[in-house]
């Protein structure tokens, strides 16, 4: 309901056993009912003039603070349904069936690369002992060359001075 002041449309809020507007309203032009105390007087008094025309301002004033109030909340509130409307769109994203199915195929593709990873670790260890056999023999053959070139240049003194011997006592010999 809105009531009629100074040629303003205004709001009315409820007072005075369910009457609309301030306690001193501002005319009800329509049923020839004017209840204003300049209109009943003529042109009254001006501290009373000015009195009526602060509390016209004043509620202007309280009526605006409540309508920026209001779109204040109002504002707040459609915010306030963005961010959840965001919300819900994130989180259909996060839960659609195609991620879903790609989260699945990417636990099983995961599953998969552990085992094989298991299973090439066990590979791993088992060609490092092999490795570790390999080289111990690889040493006890470097070990047992090496013995052996020792015998074959003993042997090959021993030739020589076996020959040196077999010389000499053919010189000897007549």
């Amino acid at each position: 309901m809105y009531q009629r002041g100074g040629g303003i449309l205004m709001p009315g809020r409820e007072k005075n056993g369910g009457r609309h507007g301030p306690s001193i309203s501002f005319g009800d032009h329509e049923h020839g009912h004017v209840p204003n105390e300049i209109d009943r007087k003529g042109h009254g008094d001006a501290a009373h003039d000015l009195r009526i025309v602060a509390e016209r301002v004043q509620d202007l004033r309280h009526s605006q603070s409540e309508a920026d109030t209001k779109r204040a909340k109002q504002q707040y509130a459609q915010r306030s349904r963005v961010r959840k409307i965001q919300y819900i769109q994130s989180s259909r994203e996060e839960f659609s069936p195609y991620r879903i199915l790609n989260f699945l195929c990417l636990q099983t593709e995961g599953i998969e690369v552990t085992a094989e990873i298991d299973f090439i670790g066990q590979q791993n260890i088992m060609l490092d002992l092999e490795n570790k056999a390999l080289k111990q023999w690889l040493e006890s053959l470097s070990q047992e060359h090496l013995i052996k070139r020792y015998q074959h240049e003993m042997f090959e003194r021993e030739i020589g001075s076996l020959r040196t011997l077999f010389q000499q006592q053919q010189q000897h010999v007549p």
